[in-house]
């Protein structure tokens, strides 16, 4: 499990990127990553925990973002 803060999230388009803690690259993910349950927006700046997946072209992302 890695752990990174959400750096951004387009509610409009339904994507953001996760800054990780490890100094690696920033990566994407999708609202539909979000797996904490409720109905919250995710918000800039909060911390989360998550793992790497690959989305539907390929490139590596962010999914299972549960709060941290």
């Amino acid at each position: 499990m890695l752990f990174g803060t959400i750096k951004r999230f387009d509610e409009t388009k339904g994507f953001g990127t996760i800054r990780p803690e490890n100094g690696n690259a920033d990566l994407q993910f999708e609202k539909g990553a979000v797996s904490w349950g409720d109905a919250t927006t995710p918000k800039t700046d909060r911390r989360l925990s998550y793992e790497i997946g690959k989305n539907k072209d390929g490139v590596e992302c962010a999914v299972n973002l549960q709060p941290a």
